[in-house]
């Protein structure tokens, strides 16, 4: 009578062979998006906020110009202002000398 010894074969799982393929791509892709790939939306934001603060300059300009001070301080309307509420009262608080014993 003879005996066959047979090595049992081992199973490859490859759930985890599969999970580390997965991470490896996950992170070169993360590394090549925030280091090598072309910034054209950075380039077009910085772009447009350039134009947009020439604008605000130009507003900023044009606004300065056309109201100085004394043409806002002569206005009638602004000299037709008056106060709504009543001033306030001042009154002392606390001790004049906080450090004075009692």
């Amino acid at each position: 009578m003879a005996f066959e010894i047979e090595q049992e074969k081992k199973k490859i799982d490859f759930m985890p062979i599969l999970i580390g393929l997965f991470v490896v791509v996950f992170v070169g892709a993360a590394v090549y998006y925030m280091f090598f790939s072309p910034t054209l939306l950075i380039t077009s934001i910085v772009d447009s906020s350039e134009s947009q603060l020439e604008k605000s300059a130009t507003e900023l300009n044009r606004v300065r110009s056309a109201s100085s001070p004394q043409s806002i301080l002569n206005n009638q309307t602004f000299k037709e202002l008056r106060a709504q509420v009543a001033p306030l009262s001042t009154s002392s608080s606390g001790r004049s000398n906080p450090f004075q014993s009692f």
